[in-house]
């Protein structure tokens, strides 16, 4: 009997450390959306800069898992890469400086930095681009981050990033 309830109790103990752990490194999810905000649901999450520049919100970023020091995980960067499948999301709202830390949206639409006359067609697929931080229309589809929700042609759209994942 003492031996089952010492057992029941390392049983709760450990259950409450996993759910502690995934609470503090969790990202940005919300549970549910918020009708007062007005605005579409977005998920965040917090990323550093391995770059020498400022990467500009709207800049489409990779993980940069090469240039992890260890202590976090959530290193990006932007490529010159077309199609890459290693797209971690999209900087937003603001510019995160070079070696600095800020947000993307890993879910949600986004306003993105495409080349012109790319990402002009409403429900397309959106893919990396030999352009640093920009998207362009996918020569591969399956290595697509997104789906056009509004399409200019002129150097913006937006996507709604992982959406069809």
């Amino acid at each position: 009997m003492k031996g089952e309830l010492k057992m029941k109790k390392y049983l709760l103990s450990l259950i409450a450390l996993l759910f502690l752990c995934g609470v503090s490194f969790a990202a940005a999810i919300p549970d549910s959306m918020e009708p007062q905000t007005g605005g579409p649901e977005l998920w965040f999450l917090d990323v550093y800069n391995n770059g020498s520049t400022t990467l500009d919100a709207g800049d489409v970023v990779i993980w940069d898992g090469d240039s992890s020091t260890g202590d976090n995980d959530n290193w990006v960067t932007t490529t010159t890469t077309a199609d890459t499948y290693l797209v971690a999301g999209v900087v937003y709202p603001d510019d995160i400086v070079a070696s600095g830390s800020g947000t993307i949206v890993i879910r949600g639409p986004v306003p993105v930095d495409t080349i012109a006359a790319h990402l002009n067609i409403v429900k397309g697929l959106a893919c990396s681009s030999s352009t640093a931080g920009s998207a362009r229309s996918c020569t591969t589809d399956n290595a697509n981050f997104g789906i056009v929700v509004t399409a200019s042609g002129t150097g913006n759209a937006t996507v709604c990033v992982h959406c069809n994942k």
